[in-house]
């Protein structure tokens, strides 16, 4: 079918189909079912008022733009916001085998490993990932906790390797030795306490373990300045089973 316009208007010519194609000026077409007209029978008499046609045709090709584009809109919001309810901080990397194998160093006093492991117990429990504690070499899949000398500006640190695009393959973190204020494993109630509690700063080094990176949100471990934490947040929780 074809549409000839004029100024007053429209003319409509039927070849025998129903379902016609209407086009403006600009070239832009909408199919209309007309139901009139039996195959090869000429309407060319048969004319519609242009002003009222015409603008409901118009009107209805402006709804269905515009209701793509919020479809659009909302489907691209939507992933947004299922990237962020599941790794609202992840930097794009998994440990393929769903677990990661840890062991502490000899240069971390025992006083401190109970809460190292009670750290890493606390990502173990929120997703079906987890951390294992190992006291064998080498790892093929984990990393070390150790004291060190991490970055000048760091109390500590986690240094991670991939295997590829998208696997981890080993971390290494190091907590400041000669740290001036020195580490505790005082619970985070003992506010008289100036030393910095090892089970927070652990608790927030696996993380980065996990691949999650340091943020300013302080609704997570990983708020990138020290807090005295004493779990995780619904956030991390989310943020690990989405992934895992």
């Amino acid at each position: 079918m074809e549409i000839h316009r004029s100024d007053l208007w429209i003319s409509l010519v039927d070849r025998g189909h129903d379902s016609w194609y209407i086009e403006d000026a600009t070239g832009e077409s909408r199919v209309i079912d007309i139901g009139a007209g039996a195959p090869g029978e000429s309407t060319a008499g048969k004319s519609l008022a242009s002003t009222k046609t015409w603008r409901m045709i118009m009107k209805d090709n402006s709804r269905v733009v515009w209701s793509r584009l919020m479809c659009t809109v909302l489907v691209l919001f939507a992933a947004m916001l299922t990237v962020y309810a599941a790794d609202p901080y992840w930097m794009g990397h998994l440990w393929d085998a769903g677990y990661a194998k840890y062991k502490i160093s000899s240069s971390v006093p025992g006083q401190y490993h109970d809460d190292i492991e009670n750290a890493a117990a606390k990502w173990s429990a929120a997703s079906p990932f987890y951390f294992q504690k190992t006291t064998q070499e080498p790892l093929y899949v984990g990393g070390h906790l150790a004291f060190g000398d991490p970055p000048w500006w760091a109390i500590a640190y986690t240094d991670v390797w991939y295997s590829d695009s998208n696997s981890m393959r080993y971390f290494m973190v190091t907590f400041d030795a000669d740290l001036p204020q020195g580490w505790t494993d005082a619970p985070c109630w003992q506010a008289w306490v100036s030393e910095l509690r090892i089970f927070s700063v652990a608790l927030h080094e696996l993380g980065h373990a996990l691949d999650f990176k340091s943020v300013t949100d302080t609704d997570t471990v990983m708020y990138s300045q020290y807090r005295c934490y004493t779990d995780l947040y619904q956030r991390d929780r989310n943020a690990v089973d989405g992934l895992y």
